[in-house]
């Protein structure tokens, strides 16, 4: 069994490609698990926690680090030894959580013989995506604001480019150069002999449209995908940005991601920090400074009671 990862920001086009490598008979896939950014972190921190305890305290006492390790590959091994049999013919699993980008040293800790695949999408668009669905979803990006949405586009880029230095089982593509033959191209990376007809019929089952009926859609479904919410499934324009975005929202963008966005050969067009972004930087320095200040009146009251 093959494990293939693939990670990227949000809202970077990452459930798109996940379908169209899984329209593959060999590649299996699920829904985001979430398995090592909520599930296994949760058994990591509280190793660590309890790595010093003077009492000796928590499963050091019963558990050596190997051991520990083969406790958390039990649990990570069932849940892909369910989504291999989601597909009788596959011998790929394919995860895609887009927070695994932070994971992959617990990944290769646990599976050094992991694949991944690093999907890049312009930051604008991606701010605009997540501004748009975090709306509809009520979550936290709709509260985020242009910069910090801009500034978690920059985090996970920055994560996932640290991969190849662990491992060569990568492969970085670019949302807005994905096309026939790059998914026969990536198909023939994870070591399948598919044709590009299969490619070409994959792209067709994917296409937007053709995801939000039944008739039309990908051969194979590992979930019904029509029954996601409207935010989920855009309109898949790839400047759609242009639109969605004021001027001053661009500059925000370009002002913290452009080194990063440059180097993808995304060009940025915002014209020097727009004084409203200056404005927020003000206030949020303003807000750490207070911030800090009251943890030190806190902590000198303490001392004193």
């Amino acid at each position: 069994m093959k494990l293939l990862f693939i990670v990227g920001a949000p809202r970077s086009g990452t459930t798109w490609l996940q379908l169209l490598l899984s329209q593959s008979a060999h590649i299996s896939t699920a829904q985001e698990t979430h398995l090592f950014n909520e599930y296994l972190v949760s058994l990591e921190k509280s190793w660590r926690s309890h790595a010093n305890d003077v009492r000796s305290r928590g499963l050091q006492s019963l558990y050596s680090r190997e051991q520990f390790n083969s406790l958390r590959k039990s649990i990570s091994d069932d849940v892909f030894k369910k989504i291999l049999e989601k597909k009788k013919s596959a011998s790929i699993v394919l995860e895609k959580t887009p927070d695994h980008a932070y994971f992959w040293r617990e990944i290769l800790e646990l599976y050094p013989d992991a694949h991944f695949i690093h999907l890049v999408r312009d930051p604008r668009a991606v701010v605009a995506s997540m501004r748009a669905t975090g709306k509809e979803w009520n979550n936290a990006w709709a509260s985020a604001g242009i910069s910090g949405l801009s500034k978690l586009w920059l985090s996970s880029v920055r994560a996932a480019e640290k991969i190849p230095r662990a491992t060569s089982s990568f492969r970085e593509l670019k949302y807005e150069t994905l096309n026939i033959d790059t998914l026969h191209d990536t198909w023939s990376w994870l070591g399948l002999e598919e044709t590009r007809e299969a490619a070409a019929s994959a792209f067709d089952a994917c296409a937007i449209k053709n995801l939000k009926t039944t008739a039309a859609g990908p051969k194979f479904q590992p979930w019904d995908v029509k029954n996601e919410p409207t935010a989920m499934l855009r309109k898949g324009d790839r400047d759609a940005w242009k639109s969605e975005l004021s001027s001053s929202d661009i500059a925000i963008v370009d002002s913290i991601c452009g080194p990063v966005m440059r180097k993808y050969s995304y060009q940025t067009i915002g014209q020097g920090t727009p004084l409203k972004y200056r404005a927020y930087c003000f206030a949020e320095d303003i807000a750490r400074k207070s911030e800090n200040s009251a943890r030190h009146i806190f902590r000198s009251a303490k001392r004193v009671m």
